[in-house]
């Protein structure tokens, strides 16, 4: 049997540093190469060589720390080469060579070099990335993730252009309808509207195209009494900042239903089974589910549900010398975006399941803060995730 090659790549925007190593830690070969077309292919090791490689030594691994988006290109080109390539997590390999070595030497080529020998002696322990589609999965959930919250802030600014401009309209209907959206992007003030005229007003109340949001919180009348009496103030430049959020609120909304349909299409197509899985427990809806499935992938790649915990960085962090054990606040060490998600979930699994929300009440008796009772709860529920994931069957309430 012949020895497997190892291959450490360190990724930065521009450019790679290779080095492949054998079992013995010899350095077979070593360099660095353009983060470009004639790195992938035309030049040596990644180009023309690592097919020779693998051809050579079928247990050939590869792997590289995660960038944030700089690795998604050399990650689909080396697994339309291999099958064994591994996406890791830059703090294990930070951990890994500050104990290999207490020299502070720190270059792109030494990291290559740290990440072969972490391959050589951690890669029972990761989990290898098979298909780029999951890598694409995440960063989908992740455009949506960003362009919601880009609605929060634009919502929060409108709000606060509104309670200059008609602050009476802020308390007595939800000014995020189409109906309201449309009257204050014509009309964006109280005294706007008390110019216009009640037959342009009743034409968009009664607008039979309107499709987003609630009926009206009220009448054209009622609308034309507030404004009346209004306290509200408005120059030009105020009410151009209020159109201004209105128009690029509606940009928002429209795209972020956009990318929520494309990530519940591909999440649907890639892991069906497992979403209505997840739905199975109340208060878990399409869009949470999909994000959290963008995030995990495949629950096999954790052996128990201790490394799922971990994983979501809501594992609570030890200290421990002699007989002093101290346990501190979570980690954080894990996915933030999964921790996000997470925080979402479990609010709503708290008010929709019973199960959750007994665990819940019960954590709050037992004298524990809010925050602190929801991710107790959150961890319960990734207990429960892990097992019917792993398991493959729906959740029963009466066995949670």
């Amino acid at each position: 049997m012949q020895t497997p090659i190892y291959i450490g790549i360190d990724v930065s925007k521009d450019k790679f540093d290779y080095a492949a190593m054998d079992t013995h830690n010899t350095i077979i070969k070593k360099g660095s190469l353009q983060m470009n077309r004639d790195g992938f292919i035309e030049d040596s090791l990644l180009g023309q060589e690592i097919s020779q490689l693998i051809e050579s030594f079928p247990n050939v691994v590869v792997g590289f720390e995660s960038t944030g988006t700089y690795h998604v290109n050399i990650m689909s080109f080396l697994l339309s080469l291999t099958e064994h390539v591994y996406l890791l997590n830059p703090a294990l390999v930070k951990k890994f060579a500050e104990a290999d070595s207490l020299r502070k030497t720190k270059t792109d080529a030494v990291d290559a070099i740290a990440i072969a020998r972490f391959l050589i002696y951690r890669q029972h322990s990761i989990f290898a990335m098979t298909e780029i589609d999951s890598a694409y999965l995440t960063q989908l959930a992740r455009l949506r993730e960003s362009i919601t919250r880009d609605v929060g802030k634009t919502k929060t600014h409108l709000k606060q252009m509104l309670n200059i401009a008609f602050p009476e309209l802020l308390k007595h209907a939800n000014v995020f309808t189409d109906t309201f959206l449309q009257i204050l992007e014509q009309f964006p003030s109280a005294k706007a509207i008390r110019k216009a005229t009640k037959k342009r007003i009743q034409k968009i109340f009664y607008n039979p195209t309107k499709s987003r949001g609630k009926k009206p919180d009220m009448n054209p009348d009622q609308l034309f009494d507030l404004a009346k009496y209004s306290i509200g103030t408005a120059d030009e430049s105020l009410e151009m900042a209020i159109k201004f959020d209105i128009k690029h609120l509606v940009f928002l909304q429209k795209h972020l239903d956009e990318v929520t349909s494309k990530l519940i299409d591909n999440v649907n197509k890639r892991f069906g089974n497992e979403l209505e899985i997840l739905k199975s427990i109340k208060g878990i809806g399409d869009t949470t589910a999909c994000h959290f499935l963008s995030e995990v992938k495949n629950i096999q790649r954790f052996s128990n549900y201790k490394q799922l915990i971990a994983y979501a960085g809501t594992d609570p962090s030890v200290k421990q010398s002699g007989k002093m054990i101290k346990r501190g606040k979570i980690s954080k060490r894990g996915v933030s975006s999964l921790r996000r998600v997470g925080y979402l979930i479990t609010c709503s699994v708290i008010r929709h399941d019973g199960v959750f929300r007994d665990y819940y009440i019960r954590k709050r008796e037992e004298g524990m803060a809010y925050r602190k009772a929801v991710i107790a709860t959150w961890n319960k529920l990734l207990r429960v995730i892990f097992a019917i994931l792993t398991k493959q069957v729906k959740f029963v309430p009466n066995h949670g």
